[in-house]
């Protein structure tokens, strides 16, 4: 264990309640417990960071959790009486984009998309084994993609509730795709990794889940207070789009619709996600510009596939 990790376990044992990186360090250097080696203008952020790559890396197995967003107590002590019960939960934090992509990423053969999709580029359901069978699906970092000009697979989850979608207004932007900066969306989206994928995941290759928790993370609904493979039974996937990025770049979006608890009301503003507000299904917005441009391209035929069912049904 680092030093700064060695430190912070310390000093968190000993105040047995939650504290800051910024507060950890000012009890370390009361204490005296900073060696001299380690100095510098902004070492609670390099603190911060040793913790936050140690929880990601090792998950529960890590020293450390976090109670709320920047604070962070010990596991073996997180049944402390002196903690409430949203501290003693927790909270999962969703890796940044960044982080992500240095990983491999679920993605298909470019063959294997072209020969199933319109000259829109969407790609209907039963299109979906076709499009990810074992043959064609492998785990590539997306700078080889951008050699080979293979498909990464995005899992765009749409939060349903009755005859409404969740929208919401991109903050502070996680990743290099500028355009959709301060623009609204109708999903919430992540990569998806090998290890998204179970014995249970073996039909979508983990898609629902990597979207389902991702969607759980950017609400700020702590894990341990949803059962994830029963809510998956609500998830469904209803088709998939193709989108091209600069350089001849392609990638696939694969869109679930989630159909969420009702007790599940999410307006707290968080840096990525804000002005949230729940969309009627039954016509599209006039405003459409206002949305991202995958949210444009979704919009008008997720709602023709809604009315489509109402009609049915009436």
């Amino acid at each position: 264990m680092s030093t700064y990790l060695a430190i912070a376990e310390q000093i968190l044992e000993e105040a047995e309640q939650p504290l800051t990186a910024k507060e950890i360090l000012s009890l370390a250097y009361q204490k005296d417990l900073v060696p001299s080696n380690l100095y510098g203008k902004t070492q609670h952020k390099t603190l911060q960071a040793r913790i936050s790559v140690d929880i990601r890396k090792r998950g529960d197995e890590s020293a450390f959790y976090r109670t709320s967003r920047g604070v962070f107590f010990l596991t073996k002590l997180k049944n402390s009486p002196f903690l409430s019960e949203k501290q003693q939960q927790g909270i999962h934090a969703r890796p940044r984009f960044r982080e992500l992509n240095r990983q491999p990423v679920l993605s298909v053969v470019s063959d294997n998309v072209k020969a199933n999709s319109d000259e829109n580029g969407f790609i209907k359901k039963r299109c979906f084994e076709k499009i990810l069978s074992y043959t064609a699906v492998k785990y590539s970092k997306l700078k080889e993609l951008e050699k080979t000009g293979d498909y990464p697979v995005w899992a765009f989850v749409v939060v349903k509730k009755d005859d409404t979608i969740l929208t919401y207004r991109h903050g502070r932007y996680r990743e290099d795709r500028d355009g959709f900066l301060n623009q609204r969306t109708i999903g919430f989206k992540t990569l998806v990794n090998a290890k998204d994928k179970t014995f249970l995941d073996s039909e979508d290759f983990g898609l629902t889940t990597a979207g389902l928790i991702s969607t759980y993370a950017d609400l700020g609904v702590p894990l341990k207070t949803v059962n994830v493979d029963q809510e998956k039974s609500k998830a469904e996937i209803d088709f998939l789009v193709a989108f091209g990025r600069e350089k001849d770049e392609m990638e696939l979006v694969c869109i679930l619709t989630y159909d969420c608890p009702d007790w599940l009301e999410p307006f707290k503003r968080r840096l990525a996600i804000n002005d949230l507000s729940w969309l009627k299904t039954s016509h599209a917005p006039n405003n459409l510009e206002d949305f991202d441009e995958w949210s444009q391209k979704i919009l008008p035929e997720l709602f023709a596939k809604y009315n489509a069912k109402h009609k049915v049904v009436s």
